[in-house]
């Protein structure tokens, strides 16, 4: 009993003590609580972000394109346009290096891709099911024309984007496949610098070269060009079976004003080598021959 009497007061100042020095320590963290609140209300933090104008004609800032001019002729938000559309941009098109316009299109939902095999003769695809030779393709608002034996195909890298626009079109495109159409717009001059030199070398024999150099002729951007370039030469899967091109696209600017814009483009392109425009057997090249061989490549 006289452990428990001389304890109490011992337990009596550590609590005393105890309380005061919580006290206290909650006091310091409101006052500095406080102070913080009122150093936050006092700063002011001003965070500001610029993107780069978008045109319909011109290179998206981003890979996924915001405006076209597909469905409605004009330059419109594709959030406003009352119509499927997919754009594949430039900057897309840089990533997958597609060797034509209907590969540009293979990760694009609706198209299927898959004719005629590996050949680049025609951008010839199915849109929504639709879809054969003479696909109604356009470049920069004109119709390329062609009949079954004869289409004018337009190198990919010539472009700065590929447009898909699904379902009818004949309203503002007259005949056309009821799937879609496909509309590409040609690389524009601009008014800033842009030197670009490629090369590329790959399987079947491929071998690549392009340029591609645009800038401002004056110090106001009232006259500027472009100029873009590009040869190929490769292989196809068979022997005794090549393609090669040749394409050059010259184009200039006159902006008198700025709500004036004439934009003179050209573009010329030669393949003498169209490569192998046909079918394979499924025997022999999918599945082996009943002796257990396939065909070869000759």
């Amino acid at each position: 009993m006289a452990r428990l009497r001389t304890g109490q007061p011992v337990n009596t100042s550590i609590r005393k003590l105890a309380f005061f020095v919580a006290a206290a320590v909650s006091g310091v963290s409101a006052s500095s609580f406080a102070a913080d609140n009122t150093t936050a209300k006092e700063d002011t933090i001003t965070v500001s972000a610029s993107v780069a104008d978008e045109s319909a004609w011109g290179p998206s800032p981003t890979i996924a394109a915001k405006r076209t001019a597909t469905a409605t002729k004009t330059d419109t938000p594709i959030e406003k346009t009352p119509q499927s559309i997919s754009i594949v941009t430039r900057e897309e098109m840089d990533t997958h290096q597609p060797a034509s316009v209907k590969e540009a299109l293979g990760y694009t939902p609706g198209i299927t891709v898959s004719t005629r095999g590996a050949s680049d003769t025609y951008d010839a695809v199915k849109i929504r099911g639709f879809g054969s030779v003479n696909q109604n393709n356009y470049l920069d608002g004109l119709k390329l024309q062609g009949d079954f034996y004869n289409e004018v195909i337009i190198d990919p890298y010539m472009l700065e984007r590929v447009e898909l626009m699904r379902g009818p079109t004949s309203v503002l495109y007259g005949k056309s496949s009821p799937g879609g159409i496909i509309t590409m717009v040609s690389k524009r001059p601009t008014t800033e610098p842009l030197k670009e030199v490629q090369f590329k070398m790959g399987t079947d024999n491929l071998w690549q070269t392009g340029f591609d150099f645009s800038d401002s002729l004056d110090d106001a951007g009232v006259y500027s060009y472009r100029l873009t370039g590009v040869a190929r030469s490769n292989d196809d899967q068979q022997q005794f079976s090549k393609q090669k091109r040749y394409a050059i696209a010259p184009s200039f600017t006159w902006r008198p004003d700025d709500k004036t814009n004439f934009t003179f483009l050209a573009n010329l392109q030669d393949t003498p080598e169209t490569g192998y425009y046909g079918w394979l057997p499924k025997e022999g090249t999918v599945e082996p021959l009943p002796d257990g061989s396939y065909l070869p490549t000759d």
